[in-house]
């Protein structure tokens, strides 16, 4: 047996600390407000899409950093600065956008996904009510801005999910 800390007490951390009980480890959740998922989970819009897999590093996302550069409310910030370790990143980040890398880290988050979905279900249903939390399974809209992006989204889904229908 091991000891096991778990840092937060939204979802994941809860999830988290639940299967390494179970798995026969000594947890210690650690919270710093005063109730469980009182801060970072209460009113998240965190979701799990394994339909919507592909990785930040896309194509025209660095079109897009250079649009929101200054931006506060951007979805992407980058505050350039003389740093080595941000440039060297920056530099692996950019080489990701492209071909096999992004066929790659896209392949890779759906394994994930996918696992991540099948452990919710399995949790869902080994607690049936003991385990609830505000939970909406309505799908998900996605706004494009171009038919350049329709046009990859179209092939990216038709490429990632042929098997499902």
């Amino acid at each position: 047996m091991s000891r096991v800390i778990v840092i937060g007490g939204g979802i994941v951390g809860v999830t988290s600390a639940w299967a390494l009980v179970n798995d026969g480890h000594e947890v210690t959740l650690l919270e710093a407000g005063q109730d469980i998922a009182g801060q970072t989970s209460y009113a998240n819009g965190g979701q799990i899409a394994v339909s919507d897999s592909a990785p930040w590093a896309t194509p025209s996302v660095p079109f897009k950093v250079m649009r929101w550069l200054g931006r506060n409310d951007a979805p992407f910030r980058l505050r350039p600065r003389l740093d080595i370790t941000q440039w060297h990143w920056l530099y692996l980040f950019l080489l990701n956008c492209r071909g096999r890398a992004l066929s790659a880290g896209t392949e890779r988050n759906l394994r994930l996904a996918t696992y991540s979905l099948s452990r919710l279900q399995q949790t869902r249903s080994t607690l049936g009510n003991e385990f609830s939390y505000d939970d909406s399974q309505k799908g998900i809209i996605r706004l494009i801005d171009s038919q350049k992006e329709a046009d990859a989204a179209r092939h990216y889904f038709a490429k990632n999910h042929k098997n499902e229908n």
